[in-house]
């Protein structure tokens, strides 16, 4: 979201007035009393009723349907407040008019979608109200993150849970983003090992490339010197003889940063005869030898 002068503050009375306007009761403003209304028959009260209802339901999809200067919807305000009354309320409009979905998953000019600003900010009860109404979890910001990039890169394991329980395509797994880093590349920098099982337990494809270099989560991890995470990877099975683009391993990584001890612990695992030819690599090549 784009930055104001004060952004709570306007964000706050944002949120305030989109409040009251969806409890405005416009019965009080159209239409005969209630009292005239309980004198007419039943068939005729109904489609009074009727109308009614469809009436304050456009109305107050009017009061959302609008973006302001930096294409925030009221739905993003409600979700950059973690105001879980508006969003439940505004959900409640989306889910009665065509199309609703749509606001659902409205772009800013951030491109950041209602549950990703939520997501950023680590707002369990909102992710789990827009989860519920079939929030699209697929769509990327102007930097090509996800909502998993996004709930790694801030930490936000609860929503991460949330998301990893849900049945998603494969694809917001291991999409990467503009800068060619999958959800697992964004775990192993963070260097945050609950985050790297969680992922491990979803669908990430383990030896995914990153876009720039070929190297896979496991080379990160080993060129960090992260040997629990690297324990992980290689127990699920991680390939510790993938080559990233310049024909670097992650043991000859290990051994060329001096991490004897990761490296020794590497080489312990089988090398199979065409892993040996390709890089001329055997058992004791992976020992640091200063």
């Amino acid at each position: 979201m784009a930055k104001h002068n004060n952004p709570r503050s306007n964000r706050e009375l944002e949120a305030a007035y989109v409040m009251s306007e969806l409890s405005n009761q416009p019965s009080a403003t159209n239409g005969p009393s209630q009292n005239i209304s309980a004198k007419l028959p039943p068939k005729k009260r109904k489609l009074q009723d009727e109308d009614r209802s469809s009436l304050e339901i456009k109305e107050k999809f009017d009061t959302i349907k609008t973006s302001d200067e930096d294409g925030d919807y009221p739905l993003h305000i409600a979700c950059s407040q973690g105001n879980v009354q508006v969003v439940s309320t505004i959900c409640d409009v989306l889910r009665k008019v065509p199309k609703g979905s749509d606001l659902l998953n409205a772009l800013n000019k951030d491109k950041q979608t209602p549950i990703i600003l939520a997501t950023t900010l680590n707002e369990y009860e909102t992710v789990r109200l827009l989860l519920k109404e079939g929030a699209d979890c697929s769509l990327r910001d102007t930097k090509g993150r996800n909502v998993v990039h996004i709930a790694v890169k801030y930490k936000a394991i609860k929503c991460l849970e949330l998301i990893c329980d849900k049945k998603h395509n494969e694809d917001i797994w291991n999409v990467t983003d503009y800068e060619g880093l999958t959800p697992l590349h964004y775990a192993v920098l963070g260097g945050d090992s609950k985050i790297v099982d969680l992922l491990i337990k979803s669908k990430v494809r383990i030896d995914a490339p990153d876009g720039k270099s070929g190297l896979s989560a496991l080379s990160y991890a080993v060129d960090r010197d992260q040997k629990g995470i690297c324990s992980a990877l290689v127990s699920n099975g991680a390939d510790i003889h993938q080559q990233c683009f310049y024909g670097m391993t992650p043991i000859q990584i290990a051994n060329n940063n001096g991490y004897r001890e990761l490296a020794s612990t590497l080489a312990s695992q089988p090398i199979d005869g065409s892993i040996k030819k390709a890089t001329g690599l055997n058992k004791q090549d992976a020992h640091f030898n200063p």
